[in-house]
């Protein structure tokens, strides 16, 4: 009767409308014999699905994920948005083979468990507690990759090159080397902000974007321009001479190299008058 996207409308008689999640959490653990609940079957979300993936022997899934409860947002098209969503999928896996998983989409269940709320480490954990056994999938459409991180539609994956991140990922089949997820780390973050500028990019006007371009070159010629030095002709120099005691030189000792001429002026003695 309860399917996933039903909306509680009430719980034991308690009304849930304009009710926090701690409120509706805390009717749905009151103590008692009976349960009863009031839902609206809402529609299903664009692109439902529920999927089963069956690896070979010896084959991995080759699949990334990003997102979930407090922790990096994986939805470059809404900053607030907590869901887990598939960043990548690599050229090789079970993933690939299947041909139905697509970046960008929305995981909401993994055989049985719901990701709805779920944080980065529990998403990767169920994924990854499906061995051996078929993998049961719940994904819904989550958003647009832009075109340049992608490498074909019809297959909607990641490049594998190196040249894609996977913004805040983590890689379901093995975990990697704690310097190589801080490198990771970074590499998410850069092509995060890209994918976040893209979408921000994508849905301005082009009257807007030109007005942010009048803006840039405004604040550019705004700034204060760096302090210069005078003019060549306003230089002046000033040059302290000291008074120096000359020491008579040996014709056999090198005189020491000086860089300042120092010239002697000998007075001729008056003649006595005649």
């Amino acid at each position: 009767k309860l399917r996933m996207g039903d909306r509680l409308v009430r719980v034991n008689g308690h009304e849930l409308t304009g009710a926090t999640h701690r409120d509706a959490v805390q009717l749905l653990l009151q103590p008692g014999p009976t349960l009863t609940l009031s839902v609206r079957h809402d529609p299903l979300p664009p692109g439902f699905q529920d999927l089963t993936i069956v690896k070979q022997e010896g084959e991995k899934l080759g699949m990334h994920i990003k997102g979930g409860l407090n922790g990096q947002r994986g939805n470059p098209n809404d900053p607030n948005d907590e869901g887990v969503f598939i960043s990548k999928i690599n050229s090789g896996g079970a993933a690939r083979r299947d041909g139905r998983l697509k970046v960008g989409m929305r995981l909401l269940e993994v055989n049985g468990i719901s990701l709805l709320g779920a944080t980065h480490n529990e998403a990767v954990n169920a994924l990854r507690s499906a061995t051996n056994a078929p993998l049961h999938l719940v994904v819904c459409h989550g958003y647009t990759r832009p075109e340049k991180y992608t490498t074909g539609s019809e297959s909607g994956t990641a490049d594998t090159g190196g040249s894609l991140s996977h913004s805040t990922s983590s890689l379901i089949d093995e975990p990697l080397p704690q310097h190589q997820q801080e490198q990771q780390y970074q590499q998410d973050l850069v092509e995060f902000e890209h994918e976040k500028q893209v979408a921000e990019l994508r849905g301005k006007s082009t009257p807007e974007k030109v007005l942010d371009i009048v803006h840039a070159v405004e604040s550019m010629a705004l700034e204060p321009a760096p302090p210069t030095s005078p003019e060549p002709q306003h230089k002046t120099t000033t040059v302290v001479m000291s008074k120096h005691t000359l020491q008579p030189q040996s014709s056999s000792s090198p005189a020491p190299p000086s860089s300042l001429a120092v010239f002697s002026r000998q007075s001729q003695p008056t003649p006595p008058p005649a």
